[in-house]
């Protein structure tokens, strides 16, 4: 039996209000592009590629360990990939608000 891989990343959840002002700002009707969820924005934190199906409950041990302070982010830039007349994936920049 082949082992199923899958494109895994490690991301955290926005607040709703904030992908709502996002939406509004970076992701107007004027895009050409198919309908984006906005149940799906999130920030990536790290892209891990493709995993294999027995490595991701490890994963998601160590990575319940982390503790972490409430942090604040500010939005800044725009862009997307491969290319912005032909958008697959839509980002946004965010920054240290403390510098």
């Amino acid at each position: 039996m082949v082992e199923r891989e899958y494109r895994l990343f490690v991301g955290i959840d926005i607040p709703d209000d904030i992908k709502e002002n996002i939406f509004k700002t970076y992701i107007h009707p004027e895009c050409r592009m198919k309908n984006v969820d906005k149940d799906k924005l999130h920030i990536t934190l790290k892209f891990m590629g493709d995993v294999s199906e027995n490595k991701i409950s490890e994963i998601i041990n160590k990575l319940s360990t982390i503790k972490f302070e409430p942090f604040k982010l500010t939005i800044k830039g725009m862009g997307a990939f491969p290319h912005i007349n032909f958008a697959r994936v839509l980002w946004v920049g965010v920054e240290d608000p403390d510098g």
